[in-house]
């Protein structure tokens, strides 16, 4: 048949344009291992064998290969919108290279013969070479006309082929082993243009759509976020649209399209998160089975940093994340493991440096005799200075003082004997304030009041002071001198606020002086001296009749 009459052939059974590309495999799908591997070129109207070999091929005359491996025989008749499967080798071809625009975590890229390289952002994936994330580690791979494609966590990719033809068209062709990821195509493909991606089990391409891709040994699914995905296996084809998603088990066709999970409503996000692990609330889904909230540096989605997992009603757990701004993304995962769209971006913002200073002293609940407290704290990284306030109240509602201090610790004024609680926060040069302290209380202990006491000495001596705090003893001394130099009485540990004195005390002038004792190591100081006066007695008849008899000797 010479050319004129192909053409003619073509134009008169040419078919209506290809919606959805249908991609194909010679053999097990995803394993270009021994065997050649297959380039789709879509038939365009007024093309035949010849032409398509002269305008994409090294020779004309590999229009016969292209026939006997697309099992077509005289009169070689190729249909316009079919596609045809070409030998890479015999394609005239731009290798072109995909970019790792951002990374997290522990990525590496291995060669041909599995010799391992950490991967950093702006290398390039070359054909053959494989990428490869560890736990909570990901990629963001960019191809050529804006396709991007979001490795995921534990997950293994190789990228077959990145070419770019002789009319303009790219193709490209990873294959994920095992994992996750998310292709995302930003711009309309052209005719020619092809992006697919298969597994171990089935192979998907697509036209203008975003889509999600999970490979297991035992399946592999597919998600449909938006567009149109065409999905091939066993060799039967199934077409997903919006919303849709199948799983592909190893030699069997693609199960029917089911419902995705509707996107979660919006998550109860604080405005900012001092402290972590930071707790965030997992709305409810009726028929979600977990959720999953993925934080990422920027709104588009791309650069994953983390991904969190909880049931609905229940608990997010964060923990272990940089300070700084994310945008948060939350997807229903139904029973079946089939994963919806996104909803979001939720802006969510963590700012834990400076951290909220520790209290040094005193120790909380301290019980103390001095009219002033100091009390010291650690000062953390990036804080210029520091707010505190000191209250009578826990809830500090009654706050007697409210300052700010450069140094790291502070002495209060003179404080009448109460409890007080103090709490102080740091501040950053930008005007960032940390969470406040944990509080501290602290109670002023009064002194005992004990008046100057004169007495008899007849009579019998008590002294009494007043109760200094709950379950404190006391230290009671009586000395002849103001320096207490010379004791006549001692006694420790009293459990009482009053003490009689039976030891008889000449008459004269005493000092007596008080300390509150809590347990050991926590003596309080001792009173200020008060005076005891112990005054003679007015003499009796014995001492009348002895100074009588006394004159009489001396007048004898």
């Amino acid at each position: 048949m010479d050319t004129f009459a192909a053409q003619k052939l073509i134009k008169t059974r040419c078919l209506l344009p290809l919606i959805t590309l249908l991609l194909f495999t010679l053999g097990q799908p995803g394993s270009a291992g021994a065997e050649a591997l297959m380039i789709p070129l879509h038939i365009q109207e007024g093309t035949n064998l010849i032409h398509l070999a002269r305008d994409f091929c090294r020779q004309r005359s590999d229009w016969k290969t292209i026939a006997a491996v697309n099992r077509l025989s005289p009169p070689y008749l190729i249909l316009a919108g079919s596609t045809l499967k070409v030998p890479l080798d015999l394609l005239k071809v731009e290798q072109l290279q995909t970019i790792i625009a951002k990374l997290h975590g522990r990525v590496l890229i291995l060669d041909r013969l599995g010799k391992q390289s950490a991967a950093q952002e702006g290398d390039r994936l070359l054909p053959g070479q494989s990428l490869v994330t560890a736990e909570e580690s990901y990629a963001q791979l960019v191809f050529p006309d804006h396709r991007h494609t979001r490795v995921e966590a534990n997950s293994r990719l190789t990228l077959n082929y990145l070419i770019r033809l002789n009319d303009g068209s790219v193709k490209t062709e990873p294959t994920l082993h095992s994992g996750r990821l998310i292709n995302t195509i930003e711009k309309p493909l052209q005719a020619n243009d092809t992006h697919r991606t298969s597994t171990p089990i089935a192979v998907t391409g697509v036209r203008g759509t975003s889509y999600r891709i999970k490979a297991a040994p035992t399946a592999s699914t597919i998600e449909t976020l938006s567009g149109q995905v065409a999905v091939n296996a066993a060799g039967a084809q199934l077409t997903l649209k919006a919303g849709q998603g199948s799983r592909v088990r190893p030699g069997r066709p693609p199960e029917t399209a089911r419902p995705l999970p509707a996107p979660p409503a919006s998550p109860q996000l604080q405005p900012l998160y001092r402290l972590l692990p930071a707790q965030i609330p997992a709305p409810n889904h009726p028929r979600a089975a977990r959720l999953r909230l993925r934080l990422c540096w920027d709104e588009q989605g791309k650069a994953t940093v983390r991904e969190l997992f909880a049931q609905p009603g229940q608990t997010f757990f964060l923990d272990q994340l940089e300070d700084g701004s994310y945008s948060a993304f939350l997807t229903a995962i139904d029973r079946e493991g089939f994963e919806g769209r996104a909803s979001g971006p939720f802006p969510l913002r963590i700012r834990t440096i400076p951290a909220a200073p520790l209290i040094a002293l005193p120790k909380d609940q301290t019980r103390s005799w001095e009219a002033q407290m100091t009390i010291q704290w650690l000062r953390g990284e990036q804080v210029d200075h520091f707010s505190y306030q000191l209250a009578t109240d826990p809830d500090f509602k009654e706050i007697i003082e409210h300052n700010e201090s450069r140094e790291d610790a502070v002495t209060t004024p003179a404080l009448a004997p109460a409890s007080y609680y103090f709490r102080v926060q740091g501040v950053s040069a930008d005007g960032f304030t940390t969470l406040f302290s944990p509080v501290v209380a602290f109670t002023i202990i009064p002194q005992p009041a004990m008046e100057a006491v004169t007495t008899k000495a007849s009579e019998e001596l008590t002294l009494q002071w007043s109760a200094m705090a709950p379950g404190c003893s006391y230290d009671l001394q009586i000395s002849e001198d103001p320096s207490f130099k010379t004791l006549i009485l001692e006694r420790s540990r009293l459990a009482t606020t009053s003490y009689t004195v039976e030891q008889h005390l000449l008459p004269g002038r005493y000092y007596v002086r008080l300390r509150g004792v809590l347990d050991e190591a926590t003596r309080g100081p001792w009173t200020p001296a008060q005076t005891l006066t112990i005054e003679a007695d007015p003499p009796g008849w014995e001492e009348l009749l002895m100074a009588a008899v006394f004159f009489a000797i001396i007048l004898l």
